[in-house]
């Protein structure tokens, strides 16, 4: 399925070279690109990425593919280019049970390097695309069999993030000594079409759980907290942080406004599985120690960027994705959620919201920005822009606040419509004329009041 063909960088369109571009989030952002109009070069091992991600791709023309190990180098193919993503090792990183730890961590410091010394000779923009955890880590044992963790999950996890936050060293250091074009991205959990349940945290957990017709299960309280991106929000991010002005040499966390818990999270799969799903508890020990700091969000004003998909939208369109039949029901939390959140000194916030369902495109909408560097001679229709420096000034999230004003008594509603005296006028003159013709002593009566009146 290699499609090694040999893309020339010219002055027409940009070429850019996606490192771990057949991944889950990586084909959607070669897809991006391509819709756009540029070359795309993908190298990719496929340790975690399909073919089957990019298999669609083969007959574009402006589109390479090489099966290459970028710990080894690069291909003769690929002599000079103007931008590179580097998304290989990312979702190693993302918590994949049976993820190649050391292949991971030389993708992160050797292959970091290799594209880094091919910007360097393209004088090319460079994008590394790295975790919000990357400060989440423990101290090391005493022995080197428990160099990163006690147990299996916590050393995949934790030596997955040690590569990451070594190639964000490394991607430093290049920018100090050389000067280049360099930028970093932190994402969250990504979730979407062609995501993998086996490597993307509780989020695909629940979603395999529910497309099997089980019950969630959900691990100590569910107080945990985690922030959940949608696919196209993320690469909308991406893209942003590559062509906007002003990001060279900035770090930028790509986060929603609030972190959501993993009762949450279950609770709002429950409000669109198709069936009685029920939520179960179960005890599983400690959980993963130092969480590390809250991202950092005060730059996005830069990249004029804002998650534009609703978790529960999101949900539902993955869960769509994979022929799941959606109940489309309004989401509430519980008053449970909130018992067991207070319970452990946590603040619950729910950010879904009851919108419809209906994403119309899992690309991200062409910026003003992303056009003019693609196509300098296009015109370019007007892009209105989200601005978000009241959001991230003051430091303080908004809420909305329903006014309380005192109690008063109020006549019933029915007094004030107009069909009410209409009725009870044609039901008194009915009575009247009953009353006349009856008996001639009322006509007299009638006579009288219409006089007083």
């Amino acid at each position: 399925m290699v499609k090694s063909q040999s893309i020339k960088k010219n002055s027409l369109a940009p070429t850019i070279l996606v490192s771990g571009g057949a991944g889950f989030i990586g084909s959607h952002l070669v897809e991006a690109l391509l819709a756009n109009g540029a070359k795309v070069l993908v190298v990719d091992n496929f340790n975690t990425g399909k073919e089957i991600h990019v298999k669609h791709l083969l007959s574009n023309p402006n589109f390479a593919l090489f099966n290459v190990d970028i710990n080894e180098g690069l291909p003769p193919e690929i002599e000079s280019v103007d931008y590179v993503f580097h998304m290989a090792g990312l979702e190693d990183y993302m918590y994949s049970k049976d993820n190649p730890t050391l292949d991971s961590l030389l993708t992160n410091s050797l292959g970091t390097k290799t594209l880094l010394d091919l910007v360097r000779r393209s004088e090319a923009k460079f994008v590394l695309i790295s975790t919000i955890d990357v400060y989440q880590g423990r101290m090391s044992q005493d022995e080197l069999a428990k160099y990163f963790g006690l147990s299996k999950p916590e050393e995949n996890k934790f030596s997955l993030i040690e590569a990451k936050r070594f190639a964000e060293a490394v991607v430093w250091e290049y920018f100090k000594k050389y000067d280049l074009d360099v930028r970093i991205v932190r994402l969250p959990e990504v979730y979407g079409p062609r995501m993998s349940f086996d490597s993307s945290g509780v989020m695909g957990l629940y979603i395999r759980t529910l497309i099997e017709n089980k019950d969630i299960e959900v691990q100590n309280d569910g107080v945990e907290k985690e922030y959940y991106l949608y696919v196209s929000d993320a690469v909308s991010g991406i893209l942003r942080s590559m062509f906007n002005q002003e990001t060279k040499g900035n770090i930028y966390s790509l986060v929603p406004e609030s972190a959501i818990t993993q009762l949450e999270l279950a609770y709002l799969l429950r409000s669109v599985a198709d069936g009685n799903l029920q939520i179960s508890f179960k005890q599983s020990g400690p959980s993963l120690p130092f969480r590390g700091p809250v991202p950092e969000t005060f730059n996005l004003k830069d990249l004029s960027w804002k998650p534009r998909i609703s978790l529960k939208s999101g949900v539902i369109d993955t869960l769509k994705w994979f022929g799941y039949s959606v109940n489309q029901n309004t989401f509430k939390p519980t008053k449970y959620v909130e018992e067991k959140a207070i319970s452990k000194g946590t603040q619950t916030t729910a950010v879904v919201s009851s919108e419809p369902a209906s994403v119309s495109s899992i690309y991200p909408p062409n910026s003003s920005d992303l056009y003019t560097k693609m196509y300098p001679t296009k015109p370019v229709k007007s892009h209105k822009v989200l601005n978000l420096k009241s959001l991230f000034s003051s430091g303080k999230k908004k809420e909305l606040v329903t006014k309380q004003t005192p109690s008063t008594k109020k006549l019933p509603n029915f007094l004030g419509n107009p069909k009410f005296f209409t009725a009870t006028a044609i039901f008194i003159s009915a009575i009247l004329v009953f009353l006349v013709r009856a008996h001639p002593r009322y006509k007299k009566l009638l006579l009288q009041v219409l006089r007083l009146m």
